[in-house]
């Protein structure tokens, strides 16, 4: 009987003692070296890579929607990102991951020929990391997609670093 009563005390003396580190994280794709209407698969690959990998390690994701730029942006957060960043930011995001993939313009289904993930803190505001990858026109779905979520697994340790 006494067993009984005491479960529940070491049930919420063990949540008071080992806090949740789960983190909200929210994810922007940017494209660059495309050409306007032309279709990116790889896009919709990296993004669900990244969000499965930190999904899978506990943290809560969201994304916005898939941003295309004309050149390569010349700072780490380009302008044209601001409003996915303060959106994430209202939205309670503790960080913000943009996955810059470079193409090279190519008419039969454009891979990235570079790849930059970029963690960013929300609250304080700050740039935390950056991993970059070389992609190529050889690289299938399949392996596309394990590239994205061992990159990402190479990232979601950067979270603690606020």
């Amino acid at each position: 009987m006494a067993l009984k009563h005491r479960l529940p005390v070491l049930f919420f003396t063990a949540l008071a003692v080992f806090p949740a580190s789960a983190a909200t994280v929210s994810f922007l794709v940017v494209e660059t070296g495309i050409a306007e209407g032309a279709a990116a698969e790889s896009s919709g690959i990296w993004e669900s890579g990244l969000m499965d990998a930190f999904f899978d390690a506990g943290h809560i994701v969201s994304s916005a929607p898939v941003l295309r730029l004309s050149g390569a942006p010349d700072k780490p957060l380009p302008g044209e990102a601001e409003g996915s960043f303060n959106e994430a930011l209202e939205g309670g995001a503790d960080f913000f991951v943009l996955a810059l993939l470079e193409f090279q313009d190519s008419p039969d289904n454009p891979k990235p020929r570079r790849i930059s993930l970029r963690l960013f803190s929300t609250r304080p505001r700050r740039f935390i990391y950056e991993e970059q990858l070389n992609g190529g026109p050889e690289t299938v779905p399949g392996e596309e997609f394990a590239a994205a979520r061992n990159a990402a697994r190479a990232i979601v340790s950067r979270l603690q670093e606020r």
